[in-house]
């Protein structure tokens, strides 16, 4: 086994051992260091208070008890040193701890001293459940307060700087943050890792038209714009004719030939036919021109006007305009 690995295991078992203590004699060292406190035996009530800290197995609440307990008698006894590391502890755990009303300047001043020692430094941590595991995220541990990281007795060693996984056991909903001595100084509640929400953007508003009633072949424009194509040709075709046979009939005039002259017959029946189809054709297709133009201009939204559309639950007054 790696060395950085069997030092991480020993450290959990050294703090699962330390967590299963006996937490009878905890209870009783507490209550001395009260007790010895009250008797203004300042001496006893550090020892009894740092025995119950070195035994394990506190929770939260008491471990901040023990930590005012040990601060006041050490600073009571002139010890600045410990006074301010056991304030420390408890300003870092409790950040709006404060001392009682009527303490003396002695032990205010190593309070306020610990609390600029650590510059507005206090315990935040996190857990996020992903799948199987709990991601724990400890923010910088001036004190090196924090050494694992406990989830229903699964415990693991706090890496620093790196996240700490701890196991899941499917129901547990909070992590216990503990001490090197078994106490458990903090408690994070479990968040699940949910995915991003995706809000998608507002569909565009829908434009409202007026309804157009469906048209008869002869309403449309198309048809008659075919229409007038058509006759125009023919009538184009029937006015090339008429000129074909006009000129026949002057090249007859100038050769002499007589009316009676079959060809000059047969030229004349074709050019008063060509005249009446080529008449027929093209006044049709100016006809037939005109009503598809009419047709197209009357299919075609106005440029601008008021409408009565339908819409959900009634009817709405819009009004339109064409560029």
């Amino acid at each position: 086994m790696a060395p950085r690995g069997a030092l991480v295991l020993l450290v959990v078992i050294a703090l699962t051992a330390r967590a299963h203590g006996d937490a009878a004699a905890t209870e009783d060292d507490l209550g001395a260091a009260r007790a010895a406190l009250g008797q203004l035996d300042y001496g006893e009530a550090l020892a009894a208070a740092d025995r119950a800290w070195r035994h394990g197995g506190s929770a939260p609440e008491r471990v901040r008890e023990l930590c005012a307990l040990a601060g006041r008698a050490a600073a009571s006894m002139g010890d600045a040193t410990a006074a301010r590391l056991w304030f420390a502890r408890l300003i870092y755990l409790d950040p709006s701890a404060a001392l009682p009303a009527g303490t003396s300047s002695k032990l205010v001043r190593s309070f306020e001293d610990a609390r600029a020692q650590l510059a507005g430094a206090a315990l935040a941590a996190t857990a996020i459940r992903r799948g199987d595991w709990i991601e724990v995220a400890l923010a910088p541990d001036p004190l090196a307060l924090v050494a694992a990281a406990r989830v229903a007795g699964r415990m693991r060693a706090i890496a620093r700087p790196a996240l700490t996984l701890v196991p899941w056991d499917g129901h547990a909903r909070a992590v216990e943050l503990v001490d090197g001595r078994g106490n458990v100084v903090a408690t994070v509640e479990i968040r699940v890792d949910a995915p991003p929400v995706v809000t998608a953007a507002p569909a565009p508003a829908p434009v409202i038209e007026p309804r157009v009633a469906s048209r008869r072949w002869y309403e449309r424009w198309q048809p008659w714009a075919g229409v007038a194509g058509t006759t125009a040709f023919v009538g184009g075709v029937a006015l090339f004719i008429a000129y074909r046979a006009d000129r026949r009939l002057d090249e007859l005039a100038a050769s002499g030939a007589s009316t009676t002259d079959g060809d000059v017959t047969a030229q004349l029946a074709r050019l008063e036919r060509a005249q009446w189809a080529a008449r027929v054709g093209l006044g049709a297709a100016a006809v037939a021109g005109a009503i598809a133009v009419w047709r197209h201009v009357d299919e075609r939204p106005p440029r601008s006007g008021l409408a009565v559309v339908p819409i959900a639950g009634g009817a709405a007054v819009v009004w339109s305009a064409r560029p």
